[in-house]
């Protein structure tokens, strides 16, 4: 319901928005729920090779963004810099911090992996039954905050019951 949310807060013409929004939150993903590990690089004073991490991230980001920028058409310019920031997160957040957790930190990175992909996998199920509610029930429904508020109750009571029968043992 994300895109009826953009099309509320910032107008019709903004939608493109969502696509731009969508991308930047899963690139994000992995390295927002890894915080913990920051945690334990800095209790094992092992977190130099994070910042140099980071900034290197930063120059390739920059770097491919612009080569981007040259080599797409210009109406594509937000897609082109999206697209640096997307390979440099994903080669460095996804790749080399989790080969430096695992390998230096000794951290479990591979349960966590399957972890959040379990998740994801229940995040991607709850939006396809949502999407499918919307674009078959919902699509003649003439207010979009109504539409919004049952978008968002369905995804959000399938994703919370999806998770509680995965994880129904530790409830009891």
């Amino acid at each position: 319901c994300g895109k009826d949310f953009i099309i509320m807060w910032l107008g019709k013409d903004r939608e493109g928005v969502f696509i731009v929004g969508v991308v930047l939150m899963m690139i994000e993903l992995c390295p927002l729920t890894m915080n913990s590990s920051i945690e334990i690089q800095r209790a094992q004073d092992k977190h130099k090779f994070r910042a140099f991490v980071y900034f290197f991230v930063a120059i390739v980001n920059l770097v491919l963004s612009i080569m981007f920028l040259k080599i797409f058409p210009s109406e594509y310019a937000i897609e082109a810099c999206l697209l640096g920031s997307l390979i440099a997160r994903i080669v460095s957040h996804w790749i080399l911090m989790n080969i430096y957790n695992s390998k230096v930190i000794k951290l479990p990175v591979k349960e966590y992996m399957l972890f959040l992909f379990k998740y994801m996998l229940v995040g991607s199920i709850s939006f396809l039954v949502t999407f499918v509610l919307k674009k078959h029930l919902l699509v003649n429904m003439s207010s979009i905050l109504i539409r919004f508020i049952i978008e968002g109750l369905t995804f959000t009571l399938l994703f919370l019951s999806l998770v509680v029968l995965l994880d129904g043992k530790k409830l009891k």
